[in-house]
């Protein structure tokens, strides 16, 4: 043990949400990742996050990728957050909505 903090390591405290979801959104990718397939592993993550996390988080992360351009977020993660985005733009903006929450639209999203 050489008292280095681990790269891949949790921070005990995040600074932010969005952190937090990088942090998570990275962890889901690698793990899909270990199993050697690239469009696989961007499949199941996007397939695991849709089905685990609620409109709030996905908006949050959206905005992330929004502002700070994905920031943080392993390349895996980035397109699988990228490829939830734009399959279902409309689906996506009737969920957040539904909330209660103000929504921007999804790009590709015509629907008014």
């Amino acid at each position: 043990m050489s008292g280095l903090p681990d790269e891949d390591a949790e921070p005990e405290i995040h600074k932010s949400t969005e952190q937090r979801l990088v942090y998570m959104a990275n962890q889901i990718a690698d793990f899909f990742a270990s199993q050697g397939d690239e469009p696989k592993a961007v499949a199941g993550t996007a397939d695991h996050i849709k089905a685990y996390w609620g409109a709030s988080m996905m908006r949050q992360i959206f905005g992330h990728i929004d502002g700070a351009g994905g920031e943080g977020l392993k390349p895996i993660a980035l397109k699988a957050i990228l490829h939830i985005r734009e399959a279902s733009p409309g689906q996506i903006r009737r969920e957040l909505a539904r909330t209660g929450q103000p929504t921007a639209r999804a790009p590709g999203d015509d629907a008014g």
